[in-house]
């Protein structure tokens, strides 16, 4: 039987402003702001640090100048209202648990052992130490809002059955019904939660309030 991995990957880039008390024009456009999301001011830093993601995301299809910064642009807002709806479903993630997934991420993915030489392989790939935190600290908020959803999905055994016979008709290789029933019944439901959470946050995106100041 084969498992549903349930993997939702956040990229979610923020910077922190310039330091010093005396701007010059760079940091002036850094820290204008190019949109609003339910009265939060969105920065040109943040919105090329989205536009950096895009790149590495698109690589291959060749985007305009004007197609990147509009993907950075949305990115920018639907990030920022999956944020608001992560604070409302009041779930946070504590220094100790980013640790954690620090610590699991170096091995499993990279299989490093240090925090050295795992944000040295990040680096090589365009990421920050401050985005890598940033991303672990979201993907654990968000891997919260899913056990919310999946702790109150009920999947029945026809359900389950069904999901089996699609699987069978795809050609998997499978044992029969009643040894893995169990198993079956939740991996639907593990679906069920992920449809569930990306309508949420489908949603959260179209009840923001938005305004684009270029």
């Amino acid at each position: 039987m084969r498992s549903l991995p349930v993997l939702i990957l956040v990229v979610l880039f923020l910077f922190s402003g310039c330091t010093s008390d005396v701007k010059n024009d760079t940091d002036a456009v850094k820290d204008s702001t190019v949109v609003i999301v339910n009265e939060k001011e969105i920065t040109e830093e943040e919105i090329e640090a989205y536009a950096r993601e895009v790149v590495r995301d698109r690589a291959d299809e060749n985007l305009s100048e004007e197609e990147i910064r509009e993907d950075a642009i949305e990115r920018a807002i639907r990030w920022a209202a999956i944020k608001n709806y992560l604070e409302k479903k009041g779930v946070t993630a504590s220094e100790k648990e980013v640790l954690a997934e620090l610590s699991l991420r170096m091995l499993e993915e990279e299989g490093v052992e240090t925090d050295e030489e795992y944000f040295d392989l990040m680096a090589k790939k365009g990421y920050s130490r401050e985005e890598v935190e940033r991303n672990i600290k979201m993907d654990i908020k968000i891997g919260k809002a899913f056990n919310l959803i999946l702790q109150d999905i009920e999947v029945t055994e026809e359900e389950a059955y069904q999901y089996y016979k699609q699987l069978e008709e795809e050609g998997a290789d499978l044992v029969p019904f009643e040894e893995i029933k169990e198993t079956a019944q939740e991996d639907v439901a593990h679906i069920m939660a992920t449809d569930q959470l990306i309508r949420d946050f489908d949603k959260a995106r179209e009840g923001v309030q938005v305004e684009i100041m270029e």
